[in-house]
């Protein structure tokens, strides 16, 4: 078992390495060749957009669940393919109708987009319309490969996205157009699509269309919860974007972009690291040992969040220059409010599958995801300073970990005492998280 985690984990990592080199490499030409209102421009839009592609990730997570349950039962595979393909159908058309005939004019008005990029903004727009809905349509045959693990073409589809956005930006270099980088990820995203239902007619030849009323609406309530705090995360993730946009312009918008990509590097290095080394923490949410898993997952992913933003503190200009040749202004502010939030999220990065894992995720939905959007809703309502902002999502993203752990308490009768207590020790004294990664090797 060990042997196949460090496989498949491995694939993951080379495929976030190709991902991380591409991501590098088309940023800095995307920045030196556009004027910083352009890339501002591509940064805000791809941001604005996840707040309705954030359905892929819920959608996923369902599917997946039902697709493990009955990948062996032919019939009732049938059913639950034919229930995600008709859900996704259904999420896509809605998507086309509210973004095309609703959303795009308000939204860009909001945005406060110069009225020179305006056109831009809007055709860019209308580009990652279907860009969107390709990504929900293929949902259900990608999230059926994570069930077959088949993590070559799940990782292969990912380089291709990426190669497509280097694509792009080699090309901004002698066109000089934002349009240019939208057209050529929607032509990565159609590749990677036809490569996945491909794939996914080798693994399964024998489909044959099978409604059934009762299995639609599982995979239906079991994923609304999800759906809704996915929403509210995404809304909180993504507000952040546009308070900057507002107070500081396109400009400030493309120096957020660049310390956002930075800080989601490490996030996602984290959870590769995470996977990678320590299969051990994952897999004891049932034993004796819960709560000392629970810590030690956390402790690692905090020592490593830590050291790397130690590392961009102390050599960030040094890495910046090389990068993109240039410290953008306002850098290090939002750097350092991004990688805060992380920091803190590390404290319970495992809860989000507790709860999940007993069955007990509506509560955790609702009041963990309204808590972390209440700094917006105070931003707008209170017209607060960015420092004013900034202080309230540190002091709220703390205020979600202690209502995790007040939740965890009540509903799964959580020790919180032990788990701070082996969390502090583990954070002191880094050493100890070594033993249990020995002892599994052994």
């Amino acid at each position: 078992m060990l042997r196949k985690v460090i496989r498949y984990t491995g694939i993951q990592l080379t495929g976030q390495f190709i991902g991380i080199i591409v991501t590098l490499a088309s940023t800095s030409i995307l920045y030196s060749n556009l004027e910083n209102r352009e890339y501002g421009l591509i940064s805000l839009l791809m941001g604005v957009f996840s707040l309705i592609s954030f359905m892929k990730g819920s959608l996923s997570s369902a599917f997946a669940k039902f697709f493990a349950e009955f990948d062996s039962v032919n019939n009732k595979l049938n059913q639950v393919l034919t229930s995600s393909i008709l859900i996704s159908i259904s999420i896509s058309i809605l998507i086309f109708f509210l973004a095309s005939f609703f959303f795009i004019g308000p939204i860009l008005s909001f945005l406060n987009i110069p009225q020179d990029l305006y056109v831009t903004a809007n055709d860019a727009f209308y580009l990652l319309i279907p860009f969107t809905i390709i990504q929900i349509l293929i949902t259900p045959f990608r999230s059926y490969l994570n069930i077959k693990e088949d993590f070559y073409t799940i990782t292969f589809c990912d380089v291709i996205l990426n190669v497509s956005k280097l694509a792009a930006a080699f090309i901004i270099i002698y066109y000089q157009s934002v349009l240019i980088f939208f057209k050529l990820i929607l032509i990565g995203q159609i590749l990677a699509a036809i490569i996945t239902l491909f794939r996914f007619n080798s693994f399964y030849k024998n489909f044959i269309y099978s409604f059934d009323r009762d299995t639609f609406y599982a995979i239906w309530n079991f994923s609304k919860w999800i759906f809704f705090g996915s929403g509210l995360f995404i809304i909180k993730e993504q507000a952040m974007a546009i308070v900057v946009n507002l107070l500081f312009g396109l400009n400030g918008n493309a120096s957020f972009g660049i310390a956002k990509q930075i800080v989601d590097q490490i996030n996602n290095i984290v959870n590769k690291l995470r996977l990678a080394m320590n299969p051990l923490i994952l897999k004891k949410w049932s034993s004796t040992n819960l709560f000392k898993s629970l810590a030690q997952n956390s402790a690692f992913s905090f020592l490593i969040v830590f050291c790397m933003i130690l590392f961009i503190t102390i050599f960030g200009d040094f890495v910046l220059v090389a990068w993109i040749s240039d410290v953008p202004n306002n850098f290090y502010t939002f750097f350092y409010l991004l990688s805060a939030v992380i920091l803190i999220k590390t404290l319970s990065i495992g809860f989000y599958s507790l709860f999940q894992g007993f069955g007990k995720i509506k509560n955790y939905e609702i009041f963990v995801n309204i808590t972390g959007i209440v700094p917006v809703i105070l931003f707008f309502s209170l017209k607060m300073s960015f420092f004013n902002f900034f202080i309230s999502i540190i002091i709220f993203e703390l205020l979600s970990f202690i209502v995790q752990i007040i939740l965890a308490k009540k509903e799964l009768n959580f020790n919180y005492y032990s788990y701070t207590i082996n969390l502090i020790r583990n954070i002191l004294n880094p050493l100890r998280l070594i033993k249990p990664i020995l002892n599994k090797i052994d």
